[in-house]
């Protein structure tokens, strides 16, 4: 067996790996959208997540430089490290917050404003007999709040009733509505 040849079965093990963790980083975040939809506080949520993946990504830069690597390579590499930690972090960032936290969810008192159905298509809103999901707004610490699920929630109550919406505090402090519990 040549050289070559070894080396190209070892590239294209390095693109079959790259391409498999990219469609698990997509799914992931797939899945996490929705917890990101029900998280309060997720903008700062996600900016936190951005600045240490930041960070972390300058970090193993930092570890991955070799003394003899021109000033290019160095740059590459970092910007590349810190690339990478940017779009990872967010991501765990609110796994961890959301699966790290051991307490159970708690009820809390919210007042329901209203119900919406939605339909997602990348062509714009089309009318369909099945919706893709819910919005329930409703007021939290006299701020409108929109939860988002895949049934109706609420759906007896009318505006200004105070209804229960379970609330769990995430590892990291940010609350998350965990508003699915309301069907079982």
């Amino acid at each position: 067996m040549s050289i070559k040849s070894e080396s190209s079965r070892n590239n294209i093990k390095k693109i079959v790996a790259g391409a498999i963790g990219f469609f698990i980083l997509i799914s992931l975040y797939v899945n996490e959208f929705s917890w990101f939809a029900n998280t309060f506080d997720r903008n700062k949520l996600i900016f936190i997540g951005l600045f240490l993946g930041l960070l972390a990504g300058l970090g193993v830069a930092y570890k991955l430089m070799r003394e003899d690597q021109e000033i290019i390579e160095k740059f590459q590499l970092t910007i590349g490290m810190m690339v990478i930690g940017a779009m990872l972090m967010p991501l765990i960032f609110s796994m961890t917050n959301r699966l790290g936290a051991f307490s159970s969810p708690m009820e809390e008192s919210v007042e329901f404003v209203k119900n919406d159905a939605f339909n997602e298509s990348r062509f714009g809103k089309i009318p369909q007999e099945n919706p893709d999901g819910y919005y329930a707004f409703v007021v939290r610490k006299g701020t409108v709040i929109r939860l988002t699920t895949k049934t109706p929630i609420y759906q007896e109550n009318q505006k200004g009733d105070r209804v229960l919406l379970p609330i769990k505090k995430g590892l990291w402090g940010f609350e998350i509505a965990y508003p699915h519990l309301l069907h079982e």
